[in-house]
């Protein structure tokens, strides 16, 4: 049986219960579908093809226990449970749901996920191990509530009881589990429901063990710092909390900034007429630069002309190995050299081709190699075609490109070598190479936009590794321009 692509907890974890999330209810409209309200007035319609499924959604209504929902599941036949799993799981992509934890008439904990619940196993702990709370969790408050994010799983737990706020703050100092129950326990709750939550928030890496066990996963996340990934995860669809995009004046009644600010100068000087009579390409390409947004659908860019793109703009043209001195061990990192520039010559940018139908390459997604200058096939036209729509409606308009680009970034190359500035110096890069592409498209007769959005939760499912080893960065559309175009 194959689950949505966002799953959902059915595992009968004691004290928690599955609810709908703030501002959203249920009602039913007639024998095979419920109306489902959300958000602003948003409204679509949950059609089931069993009245017991109908039922056993609109219990989200005042809350259903994990345990219960489990046992209802596995009551169901294998078409039920598709069907259940199917239903909740398009609630789930909505953001719609949420646990609470450990009842649902006086909660202490609400948790909601920005990309789909971990698929994570609890695990026995014993009484004596030691534990902490996760450098990379973060408190802060949202209007009138206290929450807790925790970005590498995209959670968020809000704070509903001071005094259960209290103990997971008590969680910053290293503590043996057995202590931290015995604390819970004093404020009244359940042994059992506060020992199934430590070992939920342990398998989620909210909390950890100490001394942490050594491994790939969490010596990488070990590398990020707090600030940098919660910058990321929202200024980034897919994880983000907040909104995203073109939200002119949300935040303030006061007027457009101009363009030109005035201010105090000493002196101005006039500078001369520019030359005109320099023979040079680069200028020319930087004078008529312009963002496209919309290309020729029925001109193809020949494969020698993407080629001469990659080799020009983003292509590895040298190696290198560079020591750190006094690290201990004599530490050393390889480096590039390449037509972009990138901080500290790491060149932690990986380029992934978006090809759409009537293009010389088949349709799909293609990570192009730097060093090799090869390209090689990851994902299918249908998957192409969906980040591609996504480019469309960043440029704002319905015509997805013909291609396009999408960047990761290597984030443990960078993080490895810097402290506080990694993140800085990664978005950086990414400016620069937007830049590159621009001239490069230019001067082989292309045009291109770069893209201000891109769903990291959707790219970290295609590149099969989580967002925090090699994470979305960037867009940009490129191909030959439509004969009216629209640029800026």
């Amino acid at each position: 049986m194959t689950g949505p692509p966002y799953p959902i907890p059915l595992e009968p974890l004691p004290g928690f219960w599955m609810v709908l999330g703030q501002g959203v209810s249920l009602e039913e409209a007639c024998e095979d579908h419920l109306v489902l309200t959300y958000g602003v007035g948003k409204r679509t319609r949950l059609t089931y093809r069993m009245t017991s499924l109908s039922d056993l959604l609109m219990e989200l209504c005042s809350g259903i226990s994990l345990a219960r929902l489990a046992t209802q599941h596995e009551a169901l036949d294998v078409c039920g449970q598709i069907a259940l799993r199917e239903l909740l799981g398009a609630l789930n992509q909505r953001r719609l749901l949420a646990l609470a934890w450990p009842d649902t008439e006086h909660p202490a904990l609400r948790i909601s996920t920005a990309a789909g619940w971990p698929d994570c196993q609890r695990r026995h702990l014993p009484g004596d191990v030691c534990i902490q709370l996760s450098a990379l969790a973060a408190v802060h408050r949202i209007d009138d509530e206290m929450v807790l994010d925790y970005p590498p799983r995209g959670l968020r737990l809000g704070l509903l009881d001071p005094l259960i706020t209290g103990w997971l703050l008590s969680f910053c100092s290293p503590g043996l589990l057995a202590d931290h129950i015995g604390e819970a326990v004093a404020c009244g709750r359940s042994e059992s429901d506060v020992r199934c939550l430590i070992e939920m928030l342990v398998a989620w890496g909210i909390l950890a063990p100490t001394p942490a066990n050594r491994d790939d996963d969490r010596e990488i996340l070990a590398l990020w710092e707090c600030h940098a990934l919660h910058f990321y995860t929202e200024s980034h669809s897919g994880y983000n909390w907040g909104q995203l995009g073109t939200v002119p004046g949300a935040s303030t009644r006061r007027p457009s900034p101009p363009l030109n600010r005035p201010r105090p100068s000493l002196a101005r000087i006039s500078l001369p007429v520019p030359q005109t009579n320099v023979d040079s390409g680069i200028l020319a390409a930087l004078s008529e630069r312009r963002s496209v947004r919309y290309f020729a659908a029925d001109r193809p860019v020949p494969l020698a002309v993407l080629s001469t793109f990659f080799q020009a703009t983003v292509a590895i043209q040298g190696t290198d190995s560079i020591e750190f001195p006094g690290t201990g061990e004599g530490q050393s990192m390889d480096i590039a050299y390449g037509p972009s520039p990138s901080a500290g010559a790491c060149h932690a940018l990986e380029i992934h081709l978006c090809v759409g139908g009537g293009q010389v390459l088949p349709p799909g997604i293609y990570h192009y190699d730097a060093i090799a200058h090869q390209l090689c096939k990851i994902a299918t036209a249908e998957v192409s075609d969906a980040l591609r729509q996504g480019a469309a409606g960043s440029m704002g308009h319905h015509q997805p490109p013909p291609l396009a680009i999408v960047i990761t970034a290597h984030f443990e190359r960078v993080f490895w070598k810097y402290r506080g500035i990694a993140m800085a110096n990664v978005l950086r890069d990414v400016g620069a190479l937007y830049q590159t592409l621009y001239l490069g498209a230019q001067a082989l007769g292309l045009r291109g936009c770069a893209i201000g959005n891109v769903d990291v939760a959707a790219f970290e499912r295609i590149n099969g590794m989580p967002f925090w080893r090699e994470g979305a960065v960037g867009m940009f559309a490129f191909g030959y321009p439509a004969p009216s175009t629209g640029e800026c």
